[in-house]
């Protein structure tokens, strides 16, 4: 690139060619003085196209000239380079008039700088501190003010003069150069700035997928841990053979497993080894995640998005795996990373890509779901440049999974020097104003004795001896110490019985709260729930001080500043309470008789329920309403968990039926609780809360009628209402998405299969139609709404074997979705393989291929093979393929599908074990019928886990157990199932239901 000293110098040698007179006169040139000329010129030669045309191509150049001038001519060594390019513009407007001849060289020419200068406008206001843009434009100014300069050098010349008609091929190779110098510069501007776009928008892109991973702020955790930890302590670790054969990969076994009993300081320990592997591996990335009590710690999916945020970090690059993921989660409208987009396959595709990674796992025990979190650590174990550590307690269930892998214990005999360390620091900073230097000595070894190879202890004894009054009653309480961590706990409930009344009953409920609340609580929810009245009416004047709630139950709760959160200090405090008996912790009356756990529970329902009983529009559901209250939006996830382990009592019941009894807040609760849910179809789980609070319900009642609310009717309300939202968001872009298309329509095909076990599809219809009837207009909106209706019907109809009018149904609205959205909208896809399902249903096999693939088309070009929109698409071909006996093919996508729901949904998800039951199905049609039985058998086994056994999906897995069992020759062994299916649907369905009957007519042909 040429640099601008050159470029002065060059700008020097062509006014160095100007005489003195003429160099005055341009260098005293302004832009008014141009611009008065140009408005000369176009008054003198109106009529003149040419003219005009000169006279407007030398605007943008004026205007480029004039916007960078400052900036350039504080670049510039010598006086005025721009004032030259006023003087050179001006001497060029005055010998147009006499030159008129030659303005179609000098149109042409302008007219070719100026479409470049453009470029230089259209970017200056995104790169105008960019320092490559600033050179470019540097250069740029430069050669055009020279390109006047020899444009006027010409003009004026005697050469001209005497051979005008050689004007423009002598003019064109004078001035070439500086034309060639332009456009040159104007190619390497496009360049960078196609280059800081791309960087602009991976930038954007990253910051995008960062938002929609969400990941937890494991520093903070971190920070918290090692704030914990004494100097000089888990120093050990470092020495261990077994660490650092793993660290150094001097062992095969890539992973590391650290075990030990509650309060052996794993934690602190992990979070050493985390720092220290950061530390020493700068080109290792480390990835961590601490597993814990709250919604987003004990649940793997949001550990694996952390990792995967912090792999991210290590990428200079995004992966390809990641931004599909990304780019298919927002069409769908989810906010944030659920099991439906396929985490670790993503997580296990950023691993590949680096070179050695380290990922450290801690508490793994407190994972929710902890058998398929097991099951994921061992597919990512198979992952050849990846070392994991774990740290759990040693049970049962880690061990099975963990037993066969390096192990490390944290054993007394390990650890008894850190803890030593440990109580010398902390009884040195109690004694440190006693000048007494034996006092440590005389204290410590019966701490260290007691503590037996527990910190918790330790800290929890050393908070004690801090609250004594004076040097004796510290020696007396170091020669009194409790056995253990439970004899501490009930040391401190007898100090909070020996407050006053009031005293005592706050403590009570913060414990209450803090240890049987679902995640660790902010403090503001905290403070209303502690506010709350005998009758769960919020009193001003009750609200606690945090400093009283801080001192109340200290040192059995924490509280973290920097989260605002309370928390256990220990699983082990909750652990302890759940197993009191509630007469030893509570003063009230009307005790049930039961444990602190159900009562407690039964205190956070009531709250909770309070909190959510407001006045809100089930039909257009708001998230800004959870907001009411600071407990709302805790109360909408978690109460009715709370209500399932609450005790049974006569104010508790009041207040769950006088709720559910509401129908706006009933509804309105479904609603929220769909919208803030973040995984994919989460219509099972609705339903099952729903049905769990029924039972409850008439459990607990003591009359023979019940409160009575109609789950079904409920929820297709509850999905109507969201869809519609759904549909206002596409018209409306300030509104926030909430519940897509393919979302919705898969909770009404869930729907219908629950109206169809419970014979009640008549009762559909009828909601639907009227629906249907009720939509005014024949606007875009009302179309839509239409559409959506027309499908939802289309599926009933299906349900009722009414296969005629769900195809007349289904291309109703396919003909307003291809009117309104255009033939590849996914609608119009989604519409399509409603009508491929139907036909496959009358046996039109052709038409429903045909379908199929249509519709399998226009979800490829949107979304990658491995969404549910594709996957869901080729399991229902698969099929029809089925139907036409091309089994192979049709295995293929069913296993294929099973696959990708197992990874995204989980093994016992429901549909994912429909599909396991296609794959069952093709199997058995194949021939292969020991297979076809053993997977039908898991599909049981899954739906007795996921369903129970009552469940009519349960039921007639039993049936399909049976069939296939008379197929292998076993009579006997079918009619077992067949019996026990039949046994259950009469309980669950009756006699009249056709599933009952069917069962009824196959044990009528068994064996007795």
């Amino acid at each position: 690139m040429v640099t601008p000293s050159q470029q002065e110098r060059r700008l020097q040698q062509c006014i160095n060619k100007l005489n003195r007179q003429d160099r005055d006169g341009y260098l005293t040139t302004t832009v008014d003085e141009v611009l008065l000329a140009n408005q000369s010129l176009l008054r003198k030669r109106s009529t003149c196209s040419r003219t005009l045309h000169l006279c407007n191509k030398l605007n943008p150049i004026i205007v480029f000239l004039q916007h960078y001038a400052k900036a350039i001519d504080v670049m510039a060594q010598q006086s005025g380079p721009v004032a030259l390019a006023w003087g050179c513009i001006r001497v060029l407007l005055e010998s147009v008039d006499s030159h008129n001849s030659y303005i179609a060289f000098l149109v042409s020419t302008m007219e070719e700088i100026s479409d470049k200068l453009h470029l230089f406008q259209r970017y200056d206001g995104i790169y105008s501190d960019w320092t490559p843009f600033r050179d470019s434009l540097t250069n740029v100014h430069y050669h055009i003010v020279i390109f006047l300069l020899r444009v006027n050098e010409t003009l004026r010349s005697g050469t001209f003069k005497l051979f005008r008609k050689t004007f423009a091929m002598a003019i064109k190779k004078e001035i070439q150069g500086s034309l060639d110098a332009i456009a040159r510069h104007t190619r390497l501007l496009e360049r960078e700035t196609e280059l800081v776009h791309h960087q602009i928008t991976h930038s954007e892109i990253r910051k995008r997928i960062m938002d929609w991973l969400s990941p937890v702020d494991v520093m903070h955790d971190s920070l918290r841990a090692r704030e914990k930890r004494t100097d000089g302590t888990c120093h050990w670790i470092f020495k261990n053979r077994a660490y650092l054969d793993w660290r150094d990969e001097k062992t095969l076994d890539r992973v590391l497993w650290l075990s030990g009993r509650p309060g052996s300081g794993k934690t602190v320990l992990f979070s050493s080894v985390v720092q220290n592997l950061q530390q020493n591996l700068p080109e290792g990335c480390v990835a961590h995640f601490y597993i814990g009590l709250g919604d987003n710690r004990s649940e793997f999916v949001n550990a694996i998005a952390t990792i995967i945020a912090q792999l991210v970090a290590c990428q200079s690059l995004l992966s390809s795996e990641l931004v599909s993921a990304f780019e298919s989660a927002a069409r769908y409208g989810r906010n944030r990373l659920s099991r439906a987009d396929q985490p670790m396959k993503v997580l296990i595709h950023l691993l590949q890509a680096q070179k050695m990674t380290y990922l450290a796992l801690d508490g793994i025990d407190e994972c929710m779901d902890l058998e398929n979190t097991l099951v994921e650590i061992s597919a990512l174990s198979k992952v050849p440049n990846l070392r994991i550590l774990i740290t759990s307690r040693d049970i049962p269930e880690v061990r099975n999974c963990l037993s066969q892998h390096s192990a490390v214990t944290l054993s007394t005999a390990l650890i008894r020097d850190d803890i030593n360390l440990f109580l010398r620091a902390g009884l040195n900073k109690i004694f440190a104003s006693f000048e007494q230097d034996d006092l440590v000595d005389k204290v410590l070894p019966r701490l260290l004795a007691t503590a037996d190879g527990s910190f918790l202890w330790a800290h929890l004894m050393l908070c004690t001896l801090k609250q004594t009054a004076n040097v004796n009653d510290l020696l007396r309480a170091s020669q009194q110490l409790p056995k253990d961590l439970e004899a501490i706990y009930e040391s401190s409930l007898q100090q909070l019985n020996q407050k006053p009344c009031s005293t005592r009953s706050l403590g009570r409920n913060l414990l209450c709260w803090i240890c049987f609340s679902r995640r660790p609580l902010k403090w503001k929810e905290l403070e209303y729930a502690l506010s709350l009245d005998e009758t769960f009416n919020e009193a001003t004047e009750r609200r606690p001080f945090k400093a009283a709630v801080l001192r109340l139950c200290n040192p059995l709760v924490e509280y973290d500043d920097v989260l605002d959160e309370f928390r256990p200090l220990h699983w082990s405090v909750c652990e302890f309470l759940a197993q009191k008996n509630e007469s030893d912790f509570f003063s009230h009356e009307r005790l049930s008789g039961g444990f602190v756990a159900s009562t407690a529970h039964s205190i956070i329902v009531k709250a909770c329920i309070k909190s959510i009983s407001q006045k809100r529009n089930p039909d257009a559901p708001d998230m800004g309403v959870i907001k009411q209250t600071p407990l709302a939006r805790y109360a909408t996830l978690h109460w009715c968990s709370h209500l399932l382990q609450a005790s049974i009592t006569p104010d508790t019941r009041h207040m769950t039926e006088t709720f559910m009894s509401n129908a706006a807040n009933r509804k309105a609760w479904v609603a929220q609780y769909m919208l803030l849910q973040l995984r994919a179809f989460p219509l099972q789980a609705v339903l099952r809360q729903l049905r769990d609070v029924n039972a409850w319900l008439i459990k607990a009642s003591t009359q023979s009628e019940v409160c009575a609310f109609d789950i079904l009717h409920d929820t297709l309300d509850i999905i109507h209402g969201l869809a519609v939202q759904f549909l206002d968001v596409q018209l409306s872009p300030n509104l926030q998405p909430s519940v897509g298309h393919f979302d919705t329509m898969m909770a009404v095909r869930d729907l219908a299969r629950a109206y169809t076990q419970a014979g009640r599809l008549p009762d559909a219809v009828l909601w639907l139609e009227g629906a249907l009837e009720g939509v005014q207009g024949s606007d875009h909106m009302a179309d839509n709404k239409r559409a959506w209706i027309l499908n939802s019907l289309g599926i009933i109809y299906d349900q009722q074997t009414r296969s005629e009018a769900a195809i007349e149904t289904q291309r109703r609205a396919l003909v307003i979705q291809k009117a309104r959205l255009g033939t590849e909208h996914l609608h119009v896809a989604w519409t399509k393989n409603e009508l491929g399902r139907v036909f496959r249903h009358v046996w039109k096999l052709t038409d429903s291929e045909q379908m199929h693939l249509e519709a399998l088309h226009t979800l490829e070009i949107h979304f990658p093979e491995s969404d549910p929109h594709v996957m869901w698409t080729k399991n229902t071909l698969a099929r029809t393929y089925r139907f036409q006996g091309r089994f192979d093919e049709s295995l293929r996508f069913h296993q294929q599908t099973f696959d990708v729901q197992a990874g995204t949904l989980g093994s016992i998800h429901c549909h994912t074990l429909w599909t396991l039951s296609d794959v069952a199905r093709c199997l058995r049609d194949r021939g292969n019928t020991v297979m076809a039985c053993e997977t039908f058998l898991k599909v049981l086994e899954g739906r007795l886990e996921n369903l129970g056994d009552q469940h009519p999906d349960t039921l007639w897995s039993m049936n399909d157990v049976g069939l296939l069992l008379s197929l292998l020759g076993k009579p006997h062994e079918a009619t077992k199932y067949h019996e026990k299916a039949y046994t259950g649907q009469l309980q669950c369905l009756g006699r009249e239901h056709e599933h009952t009957k069917w069962t009824e007519t196959v044990l009528a042909g068994c064996p007795n």
